[in-house]
């Protein structure tokens, strides 16, 4: 907030007592207390729009928290910025344990997913030009996991470069969606075409020799 808006908007009052009895504020007392007021009133705009600053980082934090993806934000000297709930349910973090300011590499034990964050943080700080020519664009990046009690879980991972308005980067935001669900249709579907491609075969084949015979004969 500019001085001509802290002119503007009342935010208090301030008030004064002469300890000179009998004796009036002369100018210099006036303008004294004017500065004092705005200072007073710069104070507490600050404060309030401190305030305001807090309360939306708890709103983001706990936007963040409830994303049923994993996220992870990664810092250009490798340490993390942010890490979902989800994101150190996945990689089992012990409770208590604050990954926070820690390098990523001391928070994640699995080494094809740290192979793939280190892949894309250099992609991040250099990107590559895309090629018009390409044909097919490149797969995601897949990881899989498992649980304590051995549930597989598969994960595809996607990450985004975090600049700011200078567009200097700021860091890596990693992404994490289940798409364990996915690959499990996935398999269903090719289990069930063999199944019918086997089954459909198998009567063919003595059709198939019937037929030779009868055309033979």
């Amino acid at each position: 907030m500019c001085s001509s808006d802290l002119e503007r908007v009342t935010v208090g009052v301030l008030n004064c007592f002469n300890k000179r009895y009998d004796s009036e504020f002369i100018q210099e007392d006036i303008h004294l207390l004017e500065r004092l007021s705005r200072s007073a009133a710069a104070v507490i705009a600050n404060a309030q729009m401190f305030q305001e600053v807090i309360e939306e980082r708890e709103k983001l934090v706990q936007t963040l928290e409830s994303l049923t993806a994993g996220l992870i934000l990664i810092n250009q000297k490798g340490r993390v910025g942010q890490m979902n709930a989800h994101a150190r349910t996945m990689f089992e973090l012990a409770e208590g344990f604050d990954p926070i300011s820690k390098l990523y590499k001391e928070v994640i034990h699995h080494e094809p997913c740290l192979q793939i964050i280190e892949r894309m943080l250099s992609e991040a700080q250099f990107p590559t030009p895309v090629n018009p020519d390409d044909d097919e664009p490149r797969k995601p990046d897949e990881i899989t996991l498992f649980t304590e009690a051995g549930v597989e879980y598969i994960y595809q991972m996607h990450a985004a470069s975090v600049r700011d308005d200078a567009n200097n980067l700021y860091g890596t935001v990693i992404i994490f969606n289940d798409v364990t669900e996915l690959r499990n249709l996935e398999q269903m579907k090719t289990n069930f075409v063999s199944i019918v491609a086997h089954e459909l075969r198998t009567p063919l084949t003595p059709m198939k020799g019937f037929t030779r015979t009868l055309l033979d004969d």
